[in-house]
């Protein structure tokens, strides 16, 4: 086993296994195995195999010539608990408060709710899973017969007749891997080149971040070879006939500006599925095929249960890619694909992302934020650090500056003629009625789901253990919470008067989506004043931090003070972290004012800390 000496040096198998034959597969076997390579931080622009110019992995190639390669295939999520959190439920996140990362507190599943490996047990599977979890929920084992496995596991099955499913993540591509020291520039040469990486129209070309590509395609590279390491483990033990394997990223690439981030190449996935010679007859299309259905990893969970040919549980939000009763026609039907973002570690930034056809829209319910807000562990990467440091100084043109200022409420692209997303058609008529289409599909989608992010997490936050029960008291109010968010789409002059009800109104909620349309309009929304100056004297933590971020930057009031004060009458860390999140917007958006906020003990943890750190600049943080 040539192949194998790598993986068990490294442990992800066991010594004796990698000098050791296991039993050949027979003939009884009646249903596949499958297998799932996932690997950390991918997107489809890094990859030759999708566009020509990228990474070249020559495993993933052959898999590609015996199998399909998706070519728009989706991660909901670009970031990793949050999307594996859809991906091992089959369900949209955001409706379960899944979509956080990383969860403050755990949610409980509804009892009715697994994830799909255990499934998969139930028909007579036996299920392993090599290296991380990661979800945002609690029963994380539920469903593995070892959720702490080693590659190779399916070894170590009832019998040789017993199918298996065997989840491997690979963590070498992982962002952590483009935290280098800048002295490896000099002294860590890369196997590509860095001279010839194509950048993204986003990125600034230097060679910090040619090298940073160049190290990025060696980590696909490294990648690559564990995945030709499992091939040829399947093909020793005489299982690659009787075996699916698919590798895909779990979410988006990790170059700057792109994982934690809603645009397409922080969502837009590589996923190619082997197809096995003896149940070539599951799938739908020829070796080689290409296909071009929308699909998310809200699919793979019902894809898996039907090739195991189990019933599909009523709940689940995707819908079979293989297997039986799956023809060409139902994939070319998929034809939307709906993605999110929530908070990423300690940076709030809600938006939602639908795909329809060619079209991309994203609704960014923080109109006023830029999609760069401070976030410590993303400048971590020295490529990143630079873009931030080029900003500052003015030196990145019109498209790469974009990342760093104010978002707006609503973006509009034509992926076909603008894949990297540099241009919005929201402003454009001839697009009018399109945007009109991507509103109200986006919308049905919400309120159907009772999409939480439309609920302060610090709101939600203290009913996780039973959040359906919680949803069925907001169900009859939701669409007016979602009505009330979707104001910031419109002129000002156009929502004025309804902005002035709802800030005079009872509803926390509603009061709460006012403000933050007010924050989106700035100075025009100044007429609103006296009601804004009132909530800020008095209302919840969350609300009167929000006035005062408007004070902040229509009047330029410190509002220093009003944060200690919403901090200290905060009722969990989901809604003192928002108080913070609006003192880093105020940092990035007022730099004249000089903010001290109070390092109370509530904040004394790793994202208190940072905030701090960033806020109150070198002053010390704790006694």
């Amino acid at each position: 086993m040539k192949h194998t000496c790598v993986l068990a040096a490294a442990g992800l198998i066991p010594a004796a296994s990698a000098g050791a034959q296991a039993p050949k597969a027979t003939i009884s076997q009646t249903r596949p195995n499958i297998v799932f390579l996932m690997a950390e931080d991918l997107s489809t622009e890094s990859f030759a195999l999708y566009n020509g110019h990228g990474a070249h992995a020559p495993n993933l190639e052959r898999m590609a010539a015996h199998g399909i390669v998706f070519n728009n295939a989706y991660s909901c999520a670009p970031v990793s608990s949050a999307a594996r959190s859809s991906l091992f439920t089959g369900c949209y996140a955001p409706s379960m408060g899944l979509s956080w990362h990383r969860k403050l507190e755990p949610v409980t599943l509804p009892e009715d709710i697994h994830i799909f490996p255990w499934y998969l047990q139930q028909a007579g599977y036996h299920t392993t899973n090599v290296q991380k979890t990661d979800y945002n929920f609690v029963g994380n084992e539920d469903g593995w017969d070892n959720v702490k496995a080693r590659i190779g596991a399916w070894r170590k099955r009832p019998s040789e007749d017993t199918p298996f499913f065997h989840c491997i993540t690979v963590t070498a591509c992982h962002e952590s891997s483009l935290q280098f020291p800048a002295a490896d520039m000099d002294t860590v040469k890369t196997m590509h080149d860095p001279a010839k990486v194509v950048l993204h129209p986003q990125h600034q070309d230097t060679p910090l971040m040619r090298y940073t590509y160049a190290r990025h395609y060696d980590a696909i590279y490294k990648v690559d070879q564990v995945l030709g390491d499992v091939l040829s483990m399947l093909e020793e033990d005489g299982l690659l006939d009787n075996t699916f394997v698919f590798y895909f990223g779990d979410n988006g690439g990790c170059t700057p500006g792109t994982k934690a981030y809603t645009n397409d190449y922080g969502l837009h996935v590589p996923m190619v599925a082997y197809v096995p010679e003896r149940f070539k007859d599951l799938a739908p299309y020829k070796y080689g095929s290409r296909c071009d259905a929308l699909v998310s990893f809200l699919d793979l969970g019902p894809t898996l249960i039907n090739l195991a040919g189990a019933e599909l549980p009523k709940h689940l939000d995707g819908e079979p890619l293989l297997g039986r009763n799956v023809g060409t026609t139902d994939l070319d039907s998929k034809d939307v694909v709906f993605n999110y973002g929530d908070r990423f570690d300690e940076t709030y930034a809600m938006n939602r992302v639908v795909r329809k056809v060619d079209y991309q829209y994203s609704r960014n319910f923080y109109p006023y934020q830029a999609k760069w807000l401070y976030a410590y562990y993303r400048l971590k990467q020295p490529a990143f650090a630079e873009m931030l440091d080029l900003h500052n100084r003015g030196g990145l043109n019109e498209v790469q500056d974009r990342f760093f200022r104010k978002q707006g409420a609503e973006e509009l692209y034509l992926l076909s003629s603008d894949p990297f997303e540099t241009a919005s058609l929201v402003a454009d008529p001839e697009y009018g009625q399109v945007l009109e289409r991507m509103r109200k599909i986006l919308d049905e989608k919400m309120i159907s789901e009772i999409d939480l992010g439309v609920i302060p997490e610090a709101l939600w936050l203290d009913h996780v253990k039973d959040l359906e029960s919680y949803k069925a008291t907001i169900r009859d109010r939701y669409a007016g919470y979602l009505e009330t968010a979707n104001l910031a789409r419109y002129p000002y002059a156009d929502v004025e008067k309804r902005l002035k009800k709802a800030l005079a109104g009872k509803d926390e909620i509603v009061r709460y989506w006012a403000l933050v349309a007010c924050c989106g309009y700035g100075s025009e929304a100044l007429p609103l004043l006296p009601l804004v100056r009132k909530i800020a004297s008095r209302d919840s933590g969350l609300n009167m931090s929000k006035a005062a971020m408007f004070l902040a930057i229509t009047t330029g009031e410190n509002p220093s003070p009003k944060f200690d004060e919403c901090v200290a009458v905060s009722r969990n860390q989901g809604e003192w972290l928002m108080v913070l999140n609006d003192a880093a917007f105020v940092k990035w958006e007022c730099p004249q004012i000089k903010l001290a906020i109070t390092p109370t003990p509530e904040l004394n943890n790793t994202y208190g800390r940072e905030r701090l750190k960033y806020l109150n600049g070198n002053r010390p943080l704790f006694e």
